[in-house]
């Protein structure tokens, strides 16, 4: 199984921002410890409310900066939103940064959820699933390189082409089954947006709907994220205490072991690893260090 671990954008829980530097050295060091991905996410900002939070540099820049500091590590999305780009740009940027990265990213993809957002910029949510759907199979067929010609609900190609540039494997992220099934016809991988906890059942609806898409098992290779504080389990629980989390945090390198054997067993691919109590925030930076070790990284 491999291990990613994700861009921290701010600490936690002070919400401090993280610098581009911060975020480009951090993914540095993650290749020098042997994680085998690091991942950004794309938001242009998070707020429910109250005041707007950074959510770090803009993920196609970063990560192609990224590319130029690392030789082996993948470098990925996770995931961009598909409403915020038109679909023969994005695959314009990804062809690129696929080819100067020497084939080591992934394209994840996801439909959206962050509705201030949608609000602030005047974005239609509307039949969000059925826009992302045909947003996949446009971006998919783009991917190809040949010339694509599409009359769909939401989105017209006329011979529309992106010539040049490298092939990135292409992730969707999804919970639901139609959106499962989705990434069962056309992706490359797929991963679980949210909790891990359900898995094992979402697992079973890929295999099931590759199957049903006429794809061999395990065409689409698995993911999901968790996160993880590597501290005493006094501190964790008092942090976890003042700052209650929305979703499981594995405290402590033992609970973190278990936690990667696990989901390696449930038959998951690969588990991205945020270090904090939310997803995207970082602790401290001794957590990917602690990590490495915990996970005998350099074994």
């Amino acid at each position: 199984m491999k291990l990613g671990v994700a861009i921290p954008q701010r600490m936690w829980p002070s919400q401090e921002e993280r610098s581009f530097a911060e975020a480009v050295d951090f993914a540095v060091r993650a290749e020098a410890l042997g994680f085998d991905t690091v991942w950004a996410s794309d938001h242009y900002f998070l707020g429910f409310g109250g005041p707007r939070l950074s959510v770090g540099p803009e993920p196609m820049t970063l990560l192609s900066f990224i590319a130029g500091r690392t030789a082996r590590i993948g470098l990925g999305t996770m995931v961009l939103c598909a409403p915020l780009r038109p679909p023969g740009a994005l695959v314009r940027e990804a062809t690129a940064l696929a080819d100067l990265s020497g084939g080591r990213f992934t394209l994840g993809l996801g439909a959206g959820w962050h509705q201030p957002e949608f609000e602030a910029f005047a974005i239609p949510t509307d039949r969000l699933y059925s826009r992302f759907e045909e947003y996949v199979e446009v971006v998919g067929a783009l991917l190809t390189g040949e010339p694509v010609d599409h009359e769909g609900t939401y989105f017209a190609l006329r011979a529309g082409q992106v010539l040049g540039g490298a092939r990135p494997r292409l992730l969707v992220a999804a919970a639901g089954p139609r959106m499962i099934a989705l990434a069962a016809r056309t992706a490359d991988a797929w991963s679980l947006p949210g909790s891990y906890e359900h898995l094992g059942a979402r697992l079973a609806q890929l295999r099931h709907a590759e199957a049903a898409a006429g794809r061999p098992a395990g065409t689409v290779t698995s993911g999901c994220g968790a996160a993880a504080l590597l501290v005493s389990a006094e501190e964790g629980n008092e942090l976890l205490a003042a700052n209650p989390p929305p979703t499981p945090v594995a405290v402590g390198s033992e609970q973190l072991r278990s936690l990667v054997d696990g989901l390696a067993a449930e038959g998951c691919d690969e588990v991205v690893l945020h270090f904090s109590g939310a997803v995207w925030t970082g602790y401290r930076d001794d957590q990917l260090d602690l990590a490495a070790a915990a996970l005998d990284m350099g074994a």
